[in-house]
């Protein structure tokens, strides 16, 4: 019989509790951080608050994630840290991880993030963070400008970590930053800015996009679409009800140029991010693992009409994307295993030129040693294939957690179990600095980690020279 007891822990901030049940700790609700609207994030009012998350509707990939973020009560003071940690830690690894969500939803109490056996199995210290949202993220008070307060909320909350982790059983000289998507983005963006170094010991990016921060005239032209439909009142001043209902009118026109309140350019963070050849050498953690699935772009163009999928519009994104349009519809053709053959090639084609490429080239420039894992095995949901954010529910592992997720939907329990520990095995390794069966990147012969439906084995990159002399899509 299962007993759960509770424990205080002491940290900088005042003192949290959580509770102690078959061995792991679960800390939930720890603020590192207060804000009014639009200001700078500051020391927190309270140690511990319940969990919640920062005002948002529902996400983009709900369809195939499940409702899990509709459960948590939302405000906008939702600076909150969870930490889930073996009882009896002492000196062990941090995994410090950034949830995704396209800059507008999640959060880091989403019970997603259950990781009980995980923790209990691999002795790590799982930590996930939240960030503030949308528009109230980039377009308010001192984050107008659009450089955003996110990317200043995660520095307070890793700083937090850092000098608290102990207190938890963790060592702060082997924290791993770690984020999927939007998060990864955040992860990378951590991994490369000069103040921050020496805070983290090594990055891992779970479905990292092609995404260079908006510039300055892209910024501008969406704050204005987003002020117009919230006028007269003021992103500083209006209900948070109405804020969302006008952030909600401005995706639609922006579709396909990119995330509408995503950060903009600034002296804080560098248009260079965007270019895997620039950013990667510059990285101050000792060493990247990266991590894609199959078919990613599979979550994005999945939910529109199946007519919409053409020939004519492959060929069209081909021929604006890759250098060798022919090459490249080649590569996308190859990957059609089904009757929607103008769909699957889109996903493959759209897969290499945002998220696969990407890999590959912050692998091929990073200084540090690097590694690439890629998630093959499919969702049994119809033309979900091996979507964006299919990696989540292995690298946590909490299946219960993930029970009314529509992409699982009849997913085979003992493939479930193979794929988790295929997947886990690969990243408990990198967070504890040992190494595990993810080849090492090496230019003469680069190859990844592909985990199957029959298991993992190393292969080789697909067309190299489709990866190599890639266009940059525009945004």
């Amino acid at each position: 019989m299962s007993v759960t007891v509770l424990r205080t822990f002491a940290v900088s901030t005042g003192a949290v509790t959580g509770i102690v049940r078959d061995g792991v700790v679960d800390v939930r609700g720890i603020r590192y951080g207060f804000a009014p609207r639009g200001a700078e994030v500051g020391p927190p009012d309270v140690a511990q608050a319940a969990p919640a998350s920062f005002p948002q509707t529902p996400g983009l990939l709900d369809a195939l994630l499940g409702p899990a973020l509709g459960e948590l009560e939302q405000g906008e003071d939702a600076f909150g840290i969870r930490i889930q940690a073996p009882a009896d830690a002492s000196g062990a690894p941090v995994l410090l991880f950034i949830h995704g969500g396209g800059f507008t939803s999640g959060s880091p109490e989403a019970r997603w993030y259950d990781a009980h056996d995980l923790v209990a199995a691999s002795g790590i210290v799982l930590v996930t963070v939240g960030y503030r949202l949308g528009a109230l993220g980039v377009l308010s008070g001192t984050g107008g400008d659009g450089s955003g307060l996110p990317v200043r909320d995660l520095d307070r909350a890793t700083r937090w970590v850092a000098e608290n982790i102990a207190a938890f059983g963790g060592d702060p000289a082997a924290i791993t930053i770690a984020g999927d998507s939007a998060g990864a983005w955040f992860a990378h963006a951590l991994s490369l800015l000069p103040w921050i170094a020496g805070r983290f010991a090594r990055t891992l990016l779970v479905s990292m996009p092609r995404m260079a921060p908006l510039s300055g005239a892209d910024h501008t032209e969406r704050a204005e679409a987003f002020a117009s439909h919230l006028a007269p009142a003021a992103c500083d001043t209006a209900p948070v009800t109405d804020v969302l209902a006008a952030q909600r009118q401005v995706p639609p026109a922006y579709r396909g140029q990119g995330f509408p309140f995503a950060p903009a350019a600034s002296e804080e963070l560098p248009a260079w991010l965007g270019e895997p050849a620039l950013s990667a050498p510059r990285l101050h953690t000792g060493s990247l693992l990266l991590v894609t699935t199959a078919s990613e772009a599979a979550a994005f163009l999945r939910p529109q009409p199946p007519e919409s999928f053409t020939r004519a519009r492959l060929e069209e994104y081909v021929g604006s994307t890759f250098a060798d349009p022919d090459a490249a519809l080649r590569y996308a053709e190859d990957r059609v295993t089904g009757e929607e053959t103008a769909y699957e090639a889109l996903v493959a084609a759209t897969t290499l030129a945002q998220f696969t490429s990407t890999a590959y080239e912050l692998a091929a420039a990073a200084t540090v040693p690097a590694g690439h894992v890629r998630l093959d095995v499919r969702s049994p949901l119809p033309r979900a294939l091996a979507p964006h954010c299919f990696t989540l529910p292995f690298l946590f592992g909490d299946r219960a957690a993930w029970l009314d997720a529509p992409m699982l939907d009849g997913f085979d329990d003992e493939l479930f179990e193979r794929t988790r520990c295929a997947l886990q095995d690969e990243v408990i390794a990198f967070v504890r600095g040992v190494e595990g069966s993810t080849p090492r990147w090496r230019r003469d012969d680069p190859r990844l980690l592909a985990i199957g439906s029959s298991g993992a084995a190393a292969a080789r990159y697909d067309s190299l020279s489709l990866l190599q002399p890639l266009e940059r899509s525009p945004r």
